[in-house]
């Protein structure tokens, strides 16, 4: 299974093909901030492809790569970066058997504007907690992690000063025991940081910046 998240918020509609082919349903044209599917995902024969991406009626790949999907795996890739340093990051996710009493979050920084640092998860209501077990996560990277279901406020302290500054706090989220959700840290054409999240349903809500500090 096969899904493809837009996350640049500097590139246009983008395209992919697998090994030459646009597959059934075909990603074209996918805009900044959306999913493919917009539902579920996509099923492709186990094998190893080369994935191609390109911008919206442009014949010529921006990025070209050898990708397997293996039997009863999940794949998740994110288009990231600027219109001049962009990426695909490929990613296989755990979906399955996530116990009932956690949430299984995956976490991927691709804030451009931040790819100098990397990013400590921090929970902003509750002192000393973290998310990803604290583990800094560098630029163009993600990880797994289960959480528990309380609602996730997610700090992240830009300028290392230990307190909760304007631009630093995101607005809160819930998931529900045994769910799989991905969360990518990303920014839009303004430059301002947001949450793109990603169920396994497909939905794809965002999550802006909080204006203040608890």
């Amino acid at each position: 299974r096969l899904r493809v998240a837009h996350a640049a918020a500097q590139l246009g509609g983008q395209d992919m093909l697998g090994d030459g082919n646009p597959g059934n349903p075909a990603l074209v044209d996918l805009p900044f901030k959306e999913t493919w599917p917009m539902t579920a995902w996509a099923t492709r024969p186990a094998g190893t492809y080369t994935f191609e991406f390109f911008d919206f009626r442009n014949p010529v790949a921006w990025a070209s790569f050898p990708y397997t999907l293996s039997q009863g795996t999940f794949t998740s890739m994110v288009i990231y970066g600027t219109d001049e340093a962009r990426e695909v990051l490929a990613t296989d996710d755990a979906v399955s058997d996530v116990p009932d009493e956690v949430a299984r979050i995956r976490w991927t920084h691709v804030a451009p504007s931040l790819q100098d640092q990397s990013l400590v998860l921090l929970d902003g209501l509750r002192p000393g907690v973290s998310y990803a077990d604290g583990v800094p996560l560098p630029y163009g990277s993600s990880v797994e992690s289960d959480e528990g279901t309380e609602a996730i406020w997610l700090w992240i302290d830009l300028d290392d000063d230990g307190a909760c500054s304007v631009g630093e706090l995101f607005d809160g989220f819930e998931r529900r025991g045994g769910d799989y959700f991905h969360v990518m840290i990303t920014e839009d054409t303004k430059g301002e940081l947001f949450l793109l999240g990603h169920t396994l349903s497909g939905d794809g809500p965002t999550r802006r910046l909080a204006t203040s500090c608890p």
